[in-house]
């Protein structure tokens, strides 16, 4: 098994070789499955992988390079005892190259799957069986899984056939087309990014015979964006008018939008770097306040820490004083009633010394009495002439019945 090379150009594979050609199975049609690829060395292996790892024995794989200078050429060498037929020369576009496939492909199904897409492990048997089953239709086709640029599952695309008139969501990888239809129509070169696209909304206008499998049959690995997407972009409109699905009022400006997108991108992106730019500045000014308000930081921790331990005291001391309030005003009240209690004994007292004052002359007759009586008890006995005999009521009376008279005096006139 070996490869051959002309000028400028590379081959190789079963076909390169006389005699090693797959031969037919007539229970089970042959399916032609066509790569093109340049400077793909990091994708193409994977497409590959996945076609030589199909499930369905009867395929004829053809890839197509165009000249790749990055590896490419050496990673298809790896799998030539395995391909039906691969070759490296020039050609005007990819889509150039896949009509070139077409032309040396043999087998009643035709799938084109680029280097950015693969296929699951059963789907050119799913393809097949579908198409045994409803052998009217000319385009089998399914579901696609989209992976992000490390193989991770990002999203889903089910295929809408309906929604082709308005923008590309048939899933071209997972399409399979009868080669008789491919010989017939082909893909339009002067296309050079959406020409899958224009073929199948050609077929589709035609009346051509979708048939839907409701299983996901490939993955993709799907760019899009930047220059590439403006262009896919603008080449999607040139179709869609071309084939009538876009008036020219709208056409125009959908031209025009697309037209002025990106200078306005580019506008927004140079005000965005002269933002980035001012934040990266006030990012380092704001490196050096930091670092001065740590400092500050530290002293406003340590003054609310020093600040709650004052709270905490005044709080003591305020409930200090609420109980110092409380006493004070239980002291007021056993003041007060003090207070009461005095006026009320300073009244008793004036009326006391009232009734006292009223009775002062009395006492000092009595009193001058009193001592009236005692000196003459204490004088010496004088000699009295004699007096008629004594009755029993002036009879003398001794110094204790004096007083006993003069206090029984004093009780009645207090009585009185």
């Amino acid at each position: 098994m070996g490869w051959k090379q002309e000028e400028d150009k590379f081959e190789g594979g079963l076909w390169a070789d006389e005699g090693c050609l797959r031969e037919p199975c007539p229970e089970q049609p042959r399916v032609s499955v066509i790569t093109t690829c340049r400077n793909s060395a990091r994708g193409i292996e994977r497409t590959i992988d996945s076609v030589l790892g199909q499930t369905y024995p009867n395929i004829e794989y053809i890839v197509i390079d165009g000249c790749s200078t990055d590896g490419t050429v050496d990673v298809i060498r790896k799998y030539e005892d395995r391909l039906t037929y691969w070759v490296s020369e020039p050609c005007e576009g990819r889509f150039n190259a896949v009509n070139r496939g077409i032309a040396l492909a043999t087998g009643e199904l035709v799938g084109v799957l680029d280097c950015n897409a693969s296929y699951l492990p059963q789907t050119v048997e799913e393809v097949v069986e579908a198409s045994l089953a409803q052998p009217g239709a000319q385009v089998v086709h399914g579901h696609m899984q989209l992976l992000d640029e490390y193989g991770r599952l990002t999203g889903y695309n089910e295929g809408n056939l309906v929604s082709i008139k308005q923008k590309f969501e048939l899933n071209a990888p997972t399409c399979f087309i009868k080669r008789s239809l491919l010989e017939e129509e082909g893909f339009r070169t002067d296309f050079k990014l959406l020409a899958d696209y224009e073929l199948l909304l050609r077929l589709h206008l035609a009346g051509v015979w979708f048939y839907p499998i409701d299983k996901p049959l490939a993955r993709s690995r799907l760019a899009g964006t930047g220059s590439a997407g403006f262009r896919e972009r603008a080449e999607a409109y040139n179709i869609r008018w071309e084939h009538q699905q876009l008036t020219t009022p709208q056409y125009v400006g959908r031209r025009l939008a697309l037209l002025y997108r990106a200078p306005l991108r580019r506008l927004r992106d140079a005000a965005g770097r002269k933002f980035y730019k001012e934040i990266d500045e006030l990012r380092a000014e704001s490196a050096v306040y930091r670092i001065n308000n740590r400092a500050l930081r530290n002293d406003l921790e340590r003054t609310y820490t020093e600040m709650s331990g004052l709270q905490a005291e005044i709080e003591e001391m305020s409930g200090e004083i609420d109980r110092l309030g409380v006493e004070l005003a239980f002291k007021d009240a056993e003041l007060e009633r003090f207070a009461d209690e005095l006026a009320l004994k300073n009244d008793e007292l004036e009326r006391l010394l009232a009734a006292l004052a009223g009775r002062d002359d009395e006492v000092k007759r009595l009193a001058a009495e009193l001592e009236e009586a005692e000196r003459k008890m204490l004088a010496p006995p004088t000699a009295v002439p004699e007096r008629p005999a004594a009755t029993p009521q002036s009879a003398q009376r001794s110094p204790g019945a004096l007083s006993r008279l003069f206090k029984r005096r004093k009780i009645k006139q207090g009585g009185q």
